[in-house]
């Protein structure tokens, strides 16, 4: 006797009723409910159909996958990055592999499209290392809520309203113009990020100088006793002030005894929490996935150059090998040019240097640079592997939460 099996279609590019469809099942999935993913969705001017990915299951939309497209710097360079959200599996459907089977169907279709790299959060690690997510941790700093502090005279805190948007863009820019996995945030991006729910899950509060806004905020609201510092971007002239504005923040947390925030050391914020006895709390849920690695390495090439150009190599000759899993990259430097090539590199009279990396080791030398405590810098291959991955200051802020 045969049983007949069930006919299990991935595609993308929902219809309207289709797309309803989608938020009904994450409607019974999520606790926040489908208008959290509508809201977030619809409400994305560059949204296009093509990224909402669903398997059917004799015909029945059965579980989904978003493609979020993002554009993340690495220093001067941006790179064509796909955030992946909003997975949801009819509990019906359960135990099929439907969400295994579509993640990997973008993840072709996403190399094709030369996306460069993959990027998740997840609490479920196993499940997305057998795909080939791997988890790279960060850190945030706990503090005690502290006390307000005013501004000085000069300056005063006012709440957020539209007609301060193209100033707050202006100071993100300012302050994040080269900061590694920050998403480059235009015009039409600023204007839906306020609509999209992770926004109103916020209080924004801003430092006006008398003539213009000066730096922002963004802080949960919470329901805890906990709440999270979003982000905090500032100009350099307002710098002596981040503090005001950072406690004028927690002051609306009142029944919050403690606030967490993701600062990296250039921020004047990460002193600050130093001094009042931080604990610094492990972040472990950003996966990244290596893509399109032609693509990667093309883009990266610029940066390398540049990063060479202001090192103590700017004047030599070399070749550099970077091996990254089981592909050799071949870079030439001379001339102050770096020439890449998917070919060895005929300079015999130019030192070979040979850096190897697995895809996520490559990945988190991106990121987060170089340690100290990995590196020895004591033979010219390791020191070249400093200039090319420095320390970076790196954040992807949790406004942009997918």
């Amino acid at each position: 006797m045969t049983t007949n099996q069930p006919s299990i279609n991935i595609t993308h590019s929902p219809s309207p009723a289709q797309l309803e469809r989608i938020f009904y099942i994450l409607d019974k999935v999520f606790i926040v409910g489908g208008d959290y993913f509508r809201d977030r969705l619809l409400q994305d001017t560059a949204y296009q159909p093509e990224t909402t990915w669903y398997a059917t299951v004799d015909e029945n939309i059965a579980s989904s996958i978003q493609i979020f497209p993002l554009k993340l710097r690495v220093g001067n360079t941006v790179l064509k990055v796909g955030g992946i959200g909003s997975v949801g599996t009819d509990p019906n459907y359960r135990g099929m592999g439907l969400a295994q089977s579509i993640l990997n169907a973008q993840c072709e279709w996403m190399i094709k499209n030369e996306y460069d790299l993959g990027l998740l959060f997840a609490v479920i690690h196993p499940y997305y290392e057998k795909l080939g997510w791997k988890l790279i941790p960060e850190s945030a700093y706990m503090i005690e809520r502290p006390s307000y502090q005013a501004p000085s005279s000069l300056y005063k805190i006012i709440p957020f309203s539209i007609e301060y948007i193209d100033q707050l863009q202006a100071i993100y820019e300012q302050y994040n113009q080269s900061r590694t996995c920050t998403v480059v945030r235009n015009a039409s991006y600023w204007h839906d990020l306020i609509k999209w729910p992770e926004w109103k899950k916020t209080d924004c509060l801003l430092l006006h100088d008398g003539a213009k806004i000066v730096a922002y905020g963004l802080i949960e609201k919470s329901s805890t006793d906990r709440a999270i510092l979003y982000e905090l971007n500032y100009l350099p002239e307002a710098e002596h002030e981040v503090i005001s504005l950072f406690t004028a923040l927690c002051n609306l947390r009142s029944g919050c005894t403690h606030i967490q925030a993701k600062l990296t050391r250039d921020h004047k914020l990460y002193s600050y929490v130093q001094s009042i006895a931080a604990t610094e709390v492990p972040i472990n849920y950003t996966m990244w996935k290596m893509l399109n690695i032609d693509s990667l390495i093309g883009k990266l090439r610029s940066e390398f150059e540049a990063r060479l150009l202001a090192s103590l190599f700017h004047d030599d000759r070399m070749n550099i090998v970077l091996q990254i899993g089981d592909r050799n990259f071949y870079l030439n430097y001379s001339n102050k040019t770096l020439i890449l090539s998917h070919e060895e590199i005929e300079q015999p009279a130019h030192e070979t240097y040979y850096l190897s990396f697995t895809p996520e080791y490559f990945i988190c030398n991106i990121i987060n640079g170089y340690k100290n405590d990995e590196i020895d810098t004591n033979t010219l291959a390791e020191s070249l592997r400093a200039i090319l991955f420095p320390l970076q200051h790196s954040i992807f802020y949790t406004t942009d939460k997918i």
